[in-house]
């Protein structure tokens, strides 16, 4: 199941229910109101969102993203970029993001508990549906990857891995 599709099961996840704990007003603003403007992702946002797919769906990173040229936003090569990002349906990074995701991936590679986990046998993008049994409603979650000796992977990027920071981001 591709990650649009996910998103446009009407089972409730995560990031609704936790809208839906702040407030119903705010969760009808978030995900019914239709006159909502979208979300634009932070930097932070579609680096991590880029690093994961590099990271965990080589292909779907080459098909979904690519960096920008350099110069500045306001040249001409830029704007023909992101002309042609937008036509393919591709997201346009910054320029460096590919080599830092590689070096990240390198660094990922060479942490032995890492390495284990995310090249181990299992399933990458794993989508789970169920039912509450206490109030019947629909429920959905997807894991980054889920091993087949059962460990669940959830990628992560962060600025500040110490257990107090990491928690917070």
């Amino acid at each position: 199941m591709t990650h649009d599709e996910y998103h446009s099961l009407s089972a409730i996840g995560r990031s609704a229910l936790v809208t839906f704990a702040q407030s119903p007003a705010h969760f009808w603003h978030q995900f019914l109101n239709p006159q909502a403007e979208p979300k634009t992702p932070t930097p932070a946002m579609l680096f991590g969102s880029a690093f994961h797919a590099y990271v965990l769906e080589p292909l779907e990173y080459k098909l979904k993203y690519v960096e920008a040229p350099s110069g500045s936003k306001v040249s001409k090569a830029y704007r023909q970029a992101e002309e042609k990002a937008t036509a393919e349906k591709q997201i346009l990074l910054p320029m460096g993001t590919n080599a830092q995701c590689h070096q990240l991936s390198l660094a990922l590679q060479d942490h032995p508990m890492a390495h284990k986990i995310l090249s181990a046998q299992g399933f990458k993008e794993a989508t789970f549906l169920t039912a509450c049994p206490e109030t019947d409603l629909e429920v959905k979650c997807r894991v980054d990857c889920i091993t087949d000796s059962g460990w669940v992977v959830d990628l992560k990027t962060t600025q500040n891995a110490s257990p107090d920071a990491f928690v917070k981001t």
